[in-house]
């Protein structure tokens, strides 16, 4: 018997649980990962036909125990902890927002160091795929390749990007957050915004596309996929702090995420090229196996599971692997990418993803999953309720708006991936204290050239 109808419907529950039980808050942490679990169950349910696989009753008790974990956790976190801050008064608020200024040689300083960044960085991705004697025709794809076929880069004996440019390549990301929720934020507040300062705006959407262009020299796409959704939340939130929190936005929010599919997935694909990555998969299965296959996979894992983790948390804590083994104290690191699973009997699709539940299963138990989807829920609650929703505006709340914007990737992946191993590093947390920082100096710290 497939159970994957069974774990379809479960999901559905779970999301208009979730929807209810939060007010109707249709962008609320457990109702997202609740509706990416039911549209990537979805996607494979179309697939079935396709791809050769069966959901067995294990497997679906694992998933719909970690949803409804994530789901419970934070309704208790909700309700328990924070019912008490929550006033008539905050949700029915309505904030004058006025626009941020931002002085124009900050924009032109910024654009200039970002390209730089980006030609610099185009220049040693070139050298590192020549020094390797790989296809020089496709450098973002053979630099992808590099980089991932290696544990860790530094190991090689041709040097990666030096540590200069590394860090100014942090500086870049974080300046695409910081550009565009001042865009966002700017167009919220007063919607011609845009019209009476051309020349900024222009300038800060040249910074995010600048960012963009790194990731895919890189080879990569899941970085503008995060900025992308980082804009999508911080408009939802910067929208109710300016209207109050009372009214609703879940039919835009529905029509928007429906718009995304249908453009993003073209884009999405098109991307694929534009990094030199070559593949015989048609638009649709590339999408359908990106979107719909961990869940697949996730099952295929758990009929056969991969071998015992030889340290603790070696999947799902590599970020902080990665750093104790530059500082001597681990001498084993686990490949970021995981053993791809086959999804026709032909062999000719597979795929490596396998939701969110993966990897802390495979490191920590059943009863550890468990323990970390609870711990991620109540990170995601504690920001989202204690310092946005549940809270006046401070001078504090963008910081946290621009935190939770950061972030929110992690649970529109959770269908797909755990991205632990991107949150948990040294790397990005680096660039948010650079978001934070070039957030103050970008808005509040004016400087007046005297003549």
């Amino acid at each position: 018997m497939n159970f994957i109808f069974l774990l379809f419907f479960l999901e559905i529950l779970l999301f208009t649980g979730g929807y209810y039980a939060s007010k109707k808050d249709i962008m609320a942490p457990s109702v997202v990962f609740s509706g990416m679990f039911v549209l990537s169950t979805f996607v494979a349910i179309l697939n079935i036909g396709k791809w050769d696989f069966r959901i067995d009753a294990y497997s679906c008790y694992l998933l719909v125990l970690g949803i409804l974990i994530y789901v419970l956790t934070e309704c208790c976190v909700r309700q328990l902890l924070f019912h008490r801050w929550q006033r008539k008064s905050v949700s029915s608020e309505r904030i004058d927002f006025t626009p941020y200024h931002v002085q124009g040689w900050k924009v032109i300083a910024l654009l200039l160091f970002n390209v730089f960044v980006v030609l610099w960085f185009y220049s040693e991705v070139l050298r590192i795929v020549a020094a390797y004697g790989m296809n020089i025709a496709h450098p973002f794809a053979a630099y992808r390749e590099i980089t991932t076929s290696l544990a860790m880069p530094s190991d090689s004996e041709i040097l990666m990007i030096g540590t200069v440019l590394s860090q100014m390549m942090k500086v870049t990301k974080a300046s695409a957050f910081i550009c565009s929720y001042i865009i966002v934020h700017n167009l919220v507040a007063e919607k011609k915004w845009w019209k009476h300062k051309p020349f900024i705006c222009i300038g800060l959407t040249v910074c995010i596309f600048l960012e963009m262009i790194v990731n895919l020299i890189s080879g990569g796409r899941n970085a503008i996929l995060q900025i992308i959704t980082s804009i999508i939340i911080e408009y939802y939130i910067l929208w109710h702090q300016k209207n109050g929190w009372n009214k609703s936005l879940t039919e835009r929010y529905l029509l928007l995420g429906a718009t995304c599919v249908i453009v993003g997935i073209p884009l999405f694909y098109l991307a694929l090229h534009l990094t030199g990555r070559s593949t015989s998969q048609s638009m649709l299965e590339h999408a359908s196996i990106y979107i719909g296959s961990g869940i697949v996979d996730f099952d295929q894992y758990v009929k056969t599971p991969a071998e015992a983790p030889v340290v603790f948390g070696e999947e799902s804590l590599l970020g902080i692997h990665q750093l104790l083994k530059r500082l001597g104290i681990l001498t084993v690191l686990k490949n970021r990418h995981l053993e791809k699973r086959m999804l026709t009997l032909d062999g000719r699709l597979s795929s490596n993803i396998y939701t969110f539940f993966r990897r802390p299963l495979h490191d920590f138990g059943v009863a550890g999953m468990c323990i970390f989807t609870a711990l991620v829920s109540i990170m995601f609650a504690l920001i989202y309720y204690r310092n946005i929703k549940y809270r006046p505006v401070k001078k504090g709340t963008p910081y946290w708006v621009l935190m939770y914007g950061f972030i929110f990737y992690w649970i529109i992946y959770a269908s797909i991936d755990q991205r632990s191993i991107e949150y948990f590093t040294t790397s990005n947390v680096l660039v948010l204290i650079a978001v934070f920082i070039g957030f103050f100096l970008m808005t509040r710290l004016n400087i007046v050239w005297k003549k």
